[in-house]
């Protein structure tokens, strides 16, 4: 166990100096679906949909006709990439209240080459919110809604655990060690919430091709340890621990635990008995664990990890990365102090987006939404803790930073490195928009005037996981 980062003198001074370089290239696109309350960019992830080889930039609008939820797949492959509207729109039925677009991930789970999306419904059923997720396979759902998803999963409807918010967060892999399709595994981090208080679950589903599938407790860890731990809340994988011969490790992050300190496990799944198995856990302060990123910052031969925790000093925020497994003496890197209520630590992101330092190793973002900013830090370097190498700033009240991801989205293969693509579902009273940012120069993706309501993610470069504003 750590030591809460409040209380350690040993520290010093961990205050952060930013930097303001708000990078605004003359590529300026501005995405505004003027549709208020829909939180465009609550929620995002990258695949090929559109079938060209090329990533493609998928943004969840949960918000979107009233909480039934949207999505959006904006084609990318070109330099810019095409954003004045998106060339899949997919959304919530009418009237569901779903908040559809809530958690998305991409995997290839029926093993045929293509990419899939999986799209979370945490609050999918009007009367139980005992949430689903929806797959969608091989890019042919344009104008659709969830009822015509491939694969429909759902979570428990038993009577004794309502409210679940199943589908909240979402990770895929290969956790059976199949080498062949993806599995899904599926975050409800609020089960148990009227009878043992938000305890939280974690759902394993191996190559999920078959539909109209209920969650069942075969295949389900529960934190039974902590009320309130919302076991499930965030999930990042990765090599993490040289100790263990598992190379797909899930963490899984524990915010509540032990009244907001928070907490991080890393199970992984045992094939053999078809069970999750706990490897170890991490405390630490200021809801720890309420995001999660993998990365190699440091250039060894293991994984490390990146932690948010956003409520660490009455909401000011803070992150912390641990090196190869270092997992019992202390942080290796601590972001921390750098402006009162920020909420640092939101979302977190890892990828080698600067390359800065010629040496392929991965950089940290960092979102702080509630100072509407993401500041970034160069890896490989002593003390990348000290200063925020890039500090980009949005909009008064735009919650800038809410979520991050890493992609090549435009196709410049020539560029330094992946996209940084930042959400700001609070822009313009929670109409919500989406910044790319390529080599720090930033595109906001265009406006469509209207909403379209039907009649109806391989190498893992990061995993980050976003929550804004849950229900309880």
């Amino acid at each position: 166990h750590l030591v809460d980062w409040e209380e350690n003198e040993d520290w010093g001074d961990q205050s952060i100096t930013p930097v303001p370089t708000n990078v605004i290239g003359d590529r300026v696109l501005v995405v505004d679906n003027e549709v208020t309350g829909e939180e465009f960019g609550y929620a995002l992830a990258s695949g090929d949909f559109v079938g060209d080889s090329s990533l493609d930039l998928v943004v969840g609008a949960p918000g979107a006709n009233s909480d039934d939820g949207a999505v959006y797949i904006y084609e990318g492959g070109d330099d810019p990439f095409d954003v004045a509207t998106p060339a899949i729109t997919i959304t919530g039925s009418t009237g569901a209240d779903m908040r559809f677009g809530f958690a998305l991930c991409v995997g290839d789970f029926n093993d045929d080459g293509d990419d899939d999306l999986a799209i979370g419904a945490p609050e999918y059923d009007t009367t139980n919110r005992y949430g689903a997720v929806f797959i969608f396979n091989d890019g042919d759902f344009d104008g659709e809604d969830e009822s015509h998803a491939n694969v429909k999963l759902y979570g428990e409807d038993n009577g004794d655990k309502p409210g679940e918010m199943f589908g909240s967060t979402l990770v895929a892999g290969d956790f059976d060690g199949s080498a062949d399709e993806d599995d899904l595994v599926v975050g409800a981090p609020y089960n148990y919430a009227l009878v043992s208080g938000k305890l939280g679950s974690v759902y394993m589903y191996r190559n999920p091709t078959t539909s109209d599938v209920a969650a069942d407790d075969d295949h389900t860890k529960t934190d039974t340890e902590y009320e309130g731990g919302e076991f499930g809340f965030s999930f990042t994988v990765g090599d993490f621990d040289n100790s263990f011969s598992v190379s797909n490790l899930i963490a899984v992050g524990v915010p509540g635990y032990d009244s907001g300190d928070g907490r991080v496990d890393f199970i992984y799944w045992y094939e053999t008995n078809e069970i999750f198995v706990d490897i170890k856990s991490i405390d630490g302060s200021g809801s720890f664990g309420y995001s999660l990123a993998t990365g190699n910052f440091d250039g060894a031969d293991y994984d490390d990890i990146l932690i948010g925790a956003p409520t660490t000093n009455t909401n000011d925020g803070a992150a912390v990365i641990l090196y190869d497994g270092n997992y019992d003496g202390g942080y290796d890197e601590v972001f921390y102090n750098f402006g009162s209520g920020e909420s640092l630590g939101i979302s977190v992101a890892a990828g080698d987006f600067s390359d800065v330092d010629g040496g392929g190793v991965d950089d940290a973002a960092i979102g702080a939404p509630g100072a509407n900013k993401v500041y970034v830090f160069n890896g490989s370097h002593a003390d990348m803790d000290d200063e925020a190498n890039r500090t980009f700033t949005g909009a008064s009240g735009s919650e800038l930073g809410t979520s991050l991801h890493i992609a090549l989205i435009d196709g410049n293969t020539t560029s330094e490195g992946p996209d940084l693509i930042v959400g700001a579902p609070g822009k313009s009273s929670d109409d919500g928009e989406a910044r790319v940012y390529e080599n720090y120069e930033e595109f906001v993706i265009p406006e469509f005037s209207t909403l379209v309501v039907p009649l109806t993610t391989g190498g893992l470069l990061a995993m980050i996981f976003y929550v804004r504003r849950r229900r309880k």
